[in-house]
């Protein structure tokens, strides 16, 4: 038993720092994105500016949920 005991035992509070990271990646990309979308408005490219909002509405919500993990995560080891 002691196998699936150590198996299923919980992280260190240094795991905490993967939501922190795919948070930051992801603000990172959001603003990648609007970039795009600036730049495809002045070009006229409308088919990109619409993938570029749409890739930002979805990298902001995983910014958000991955906030919201890691101060979860944060909040548990405290």
């Amino acid at each position: 038993m002691s196998f699936f005991d150590d198996l299923m035992s919980p992280f260190s509070a240094q795991h905490c720092l993967y939501f922190y990271v795919i948070g930051l990646l992801s603000l990172l990309f959001a603003i990648i994105a609007v970039v795009i979308g600036i730049i495809s408005l002045f070009k006229k490219n409308y088919k990109i500016l619409g993938g570029a909002i749409y890739y930002f509405i979805v990298l902001l919500l995983t910014y958000y949920v991955s906030r919201l993990n890691y101060s979860v995560c944060l909040g548990a080891y405290k």
